[in-house]
C-alpha cells in the first residue's frame, strides 16, 4: 500500500542506487527527505541538490511507485511544488533499470543545474533545462 508518509523497499533501493552514483556524478544526495507541513510529514526517496524544474526551484525530489499507485503520487507532487521542489516519479521499472546513463541524461540532464556555478557538474551540459 502507498503511503505519503513512509518510503517503500522500491523507494529504498532507489535511493541507494542515487548514492552509489553520487560520486561519480557529483552531485550531492539527501536520504532520505520529508517536508513537513501543519499536519503531516510527507516522505521523499531522495532529494537530488543543486537540480531543480527552473532556475528558481531548491533541488529534485524523487520517489518510486508500483505502477497500480501511479494516481496516488499527485498529494506527494502538489507539496513539493507548494515547497519550491521538482518531484519526479518513478515507476518500478525505472528503478529495475537505474544506472549512470539514465540517472544523468534522463533526469539530471533534464534539469536547470541551481547551485554555485564553481560546483557544477563536469558533465552538465543544461541543454535541456526549461
Amino acid at each position: 500500500m502507498f503511503k505519503f508518509t513512509e518510503l517503500s523497499e522500491l523507494d529504498l533501493e532507489l535511493a541507494e542506487k542515487w548514492i552509489s552514483l553520487a560520486k561519480v556524478l557529483e552531485i550531492n544526495v539527501v536520504t532520505p527527505f520529508e517536508i513537513v507541513t501543519k499536519n503531516t510529514s510527507f516522505a521523499y526517496a531522495v532529494l537530488i541538490k543543486d537540480f531543480a524544474a527552473s532556475d528558481i526551484g531548491k533541488g529534485c525530489l524523487f520517489r518510486a511507485y508500483k505502477k497500480e499507485d501511479y494516481d496516488k503520487s499527485e498529494k506527494l507532487s502538489d507539496v513539493a511544488t507548494e515547497n519550491g521542489y521538482m518531484l519526479v516519479n518513478v515507476a518500478e521499472c525505472g528503478v529495475e533499470t537505474f544506472n549512470l546513463t539514465t540517472a544523468r541524461e534522463a533526469w539530471l540532464e533534464s534539469c536547470c543545474y541551481v547551485g554555485d556555478s564553481a560546483n557544477k557538474p563536469n558533465w552538465y551540459t543544461g541543454k535541456y533545462c526549461r
